[in-house]
């Protein structure tokens, strides 16, 4: 199995000015190409779809799309819970609230969470 790595550059664009209330993250994104499914582990060819722009990782097999979207944004925000009755949302398992001490930042999952709590204890 033999694994390509495509080159990729930077938009161009200028840096986005920070204040003390917002801070820009920008995500390196993937730049590995996908080779096979996710789903059926099939092949995958390398075009662009109908109506669409960018070329995406399409199975030979079962004609499922990869897309990726290394360009992530973020909206966070502080509230308060008016109950104490939360549980998780679709793309999560389990959620939990902790008092910032306890907050276990070796664990979180995505960097963008560490630097958002990192940011609201300063």
């Amino acid at each position: 199995m033999s694994h390509h790595h495509s080159e990729s550059t930077p938009d161009g664009g200028s840096p986005s000015s920070s204040s003390s209330t917002s801070i820009a993250i920008q995500s390196a994104g993937s730049t590995w190409k996908i080779n096979f499914c996710q789903w059926c582990g099939g092949p995958t060819k390398h075009e662009i779809p109908d109506g669409e722009e960018k070329t995406r990782a399409i199975c030979t097999h079962c004609g499922k799309i990869t897309y990726e979207n290394p360009k992530m944004t973020y909206i966070i925000f502080l509230a308060k819970l008016k109950r104490p009755h939360f549980s998780p949302g679709p793309e999560s398992l389990e959620c939990r609230l902790f008092a910032l001490e306890d907050i276990p930042f070796d664990s979180l999952a995505f960097s963008s969470m560490l630097v958002t709590l990192k940011l609201e204890m300063m």
